[in-house]
């Protein structure tokens, strides 16, 4: 991938998969996925979805896949935004409502589907540059994850809540705090960033901020058991 944005883009769809999705995977309602279900596998009757077809990739895991999935072919139409995906999402939720750690997972697993697709694609490129239907989504899955990969996890997941009428996730004002940091704290306890990182938890080499966005952590003794260890923790 050569673009220097969705390179960036890739890289950091991929660190929140790995330190938000996979860890929070286990825990969730499990059944069987259809896999696939985009609008050419839905049958439609006066906008009511009445049947699926194409079940080549059925297999059994974790029920919130099968929507973000979804939601990754939606955000390839550029006429849609968060709100219209909040709309998809509200009507899985009136038939399986969904929990708050599904909503938290639902747009970053679909960018990890964008981004996988991507990834392929790239590089089945190098390989068949001329293969009509390998290449045919590849621009508008690089337009789903530019536009949509710079949103704050938590500001998707607070729009994804009010779309299903769940009161949003508050969190404090980063600017307040560093105000009152100001106030009480004296300056020779300087801050690392320029724009200061407001840490909320940890999970194993992760620091994960108010916005939701997880950052490798470098610094802080990570190395000896993880931050949030379970065995630790219990």
């Amino acid at each position: 991938v050569q673009d220097d944005e969705l390179r960036f883009r890739l890289e950091s769809i991929m660190q929140l998969h790995a330190a938000m999705v996979v860890p929070g995977l286990d825990a969730l309602p499990k059944g069987l996925l259809h896999g696939d279900a985009n609008d050419e596998n839905l049958l439609v009757d006066d906008e009511a979805v009445v049947g699926i077809v194409d079940f080549g990739d059925c297999q059994l895991g974790p029920l919130v896949v099968d929507l973000g999935i979804t939601v990754a072919y939606a955000m390839q139409d550029a006429d849609l935004d968060l709100a219209a995906i909040g709309h998809l999402v509200a009507g899985y939720h009136a038939t399986r409502p969904l929990l708050q750690d599904e909503l938290d997972l639902v747009v970053p697993i679909a960018l990890a589907r964008l981004a996988t697709s991507a990834l392929i694609g790239a590089r089945r490129m190098q390989a068949d540059p001329d293969h009509a239907t390998w290449h045919s989504h590849a621009g508008t899955t690089a337009d789903a994850i530019v536009r949509y990969g710079c949103i704050e996890p938590n500001d998707s997941a607070n729009a994804l809540r009010r779309a299903c009428g769940i009161d949003p996730i508050e969190v404090a004002d980063p600017d307040r705090l560093l105000t009152r940091r100001r106030e009480r704290l004296g300056r020779n306890l300087s801050l690392a960033h320029g724009t200061p990182l407001h840490i909320t938890r940890g999970r194993g080499q992760y620091l994960i901020t108010s916005s939701g966005r997880p950052y490798l952590d470098l610094v802080n003794n990570v190395c000896h058991v993880g931050h949030s260890n379970p065995h630790v923790v219990d």
